[in-house]
């Protein structure tokens, strides 16, 4: 169901509930009974340059894009690029409930679904502590916001949120 500005009942009250810390630049919104489906893994980087049925791999072939390819005459993946060698970033495993999973799917899309348990997304801003808002009506939580815009009051105003500069806990 999609929610508007006119939807929100009139009988709630938005309220800072607290703050999340952010240091990867991505959240996630999971129920934590499904923590232990989460898959223990390191983000796997996989990007690099192809032409026709020539590959080569960041970190398995160079290190950097400005290091010599000896296969390529000593030109560096950034000069083959020039000449019309293609830049290449696949994400074979975005949404995947696992960190590599998020950091694939918020490099290509920014937001979306994580194996049918959570939903993830960039912080826009990157790494921070942002403020959380809760929408309550008859104690019940019926929304959540992270305003990861801290730096303008539109999201807050937008919602009817009164505007507050500080950044501690209420």
């Amino acid at each position: 169901m999609h929610y508007n500005r006119k939807s929100i009942s009139k009988n709630g009250k938005w309220t800072r509930v607290g703050n999340v810390g952010v240091d990867s630049g991505q959240v996630i919104i999971v129920d934590p009974c499904y923590l232990s489906d989460w898959k223990d893994d390191s983000y796997d980087d996989i990007r690099g340059i192809r032409k026709g049925n020539k590959t080569y791999s960041y970190r398995k072939d160079f290190v950097t894009f400005e290091e010599p390819l000896k296969k390529e005459n000593n030109k560096t993946p950034n000069e083959l690029v020039k000449e019309g060698w293609e830049y290449f970033n696949d994400y074979p495993k975005s949404g995947e409930f696992s960190y590599n999973g998020i950091c694939q799917l918020t490099l290509s899309k920014n937001y979306g679904q994580l194996d049918n348990l959570a939903v993830g997304s960039s912080t826009g801003w990157g790494d921070g502590y942002y403020p959380v808002y809760a929408y309550i009506i008859n104690g019940r939580v019926m929304r959540l916001v992270v305003d990861f815009d801290t730096y303008s009051k539109d999201t807050l105003e937008s919602l009817g949120i009164g505007f507050r500069k500080e950044t501690s806990n209420e």
